[in-house]
């Protein structure tokens, strides 16, 4: 009849256990969130981020071979070519110069010093070629694709200009 006997055999989470599972919920979501929710305008950002780091490498590469190489697009692709032995255009076949497949965007239209070029997305757009002296002037604009939703009609530009730091993205 022990009526101030406590029981040992009680099931149940302290206060602190409980802390800790909310505090390692909290700490995962806020990592997997923002992938998960993520923006078609922040994918054609990436892919803008992604372009302008690989025509700067393509730069780099045409200064230090001594050899032009050119940037291709066509619709929701572009490549890089360099010249081959018989100095005919070849496709680059090493990473990071390897065909690459945007997914949320296209590229739309490419300007040299003010005018249009080719805005037939089914065909090759245009071609630019980086020389090894740095001279390049031209606009890539990418929109995005026509079968992403979400993206509000924004377009990027990718503006290159002689000299170092010359290659951008304008909003």
């Amino acid at each position: 009849m022990g009526t101030g006997q406590v029981h040992s055999d009680e099931c149940g989470f302290t206060l602190l256990e409980i802390s800790l599972i909310l505090l390692l919920i909290i700490t995962v979501s806020t990592m997997v969130m923002p992938n998960i929710f993520r923006a078609t305008g922040s994918q054609m950002e990436d892919e803008a981020d992604q372009l302008t780091t690989l025509l700067r490498l393509a730069s780099e590469e045409a200064q230090i071979s001594g050899h032009p190489v050119r940037w291709v697009a066509s619709g929701n692709r572009y490549s890089f070519e360099g010249f081959d032995t018989s100095n005919k255009w070849q496709p680059l076949h090493e990473k990071p110069f390897t065909e690459v497949h945007l997914s949320s965007s296209e590229i739309k239209q490419v300007r040299k010093g003010g005018e249009e070029l080719r805005q037939d997305s089914s065909e090759l757009i245009e071609a630019i070629v980086l020389l090894p002296d740095t001279s390049m002037m031209a606009d890539i604009i990418m929109v995005p694709s026509s079968g992403v939703s979400n993206s509000g009609g924004k377009e990027i530009t990718l503006r290159l200009r002689p000299g170092p730091n010359g290659i951008r993205v304008v909003q």
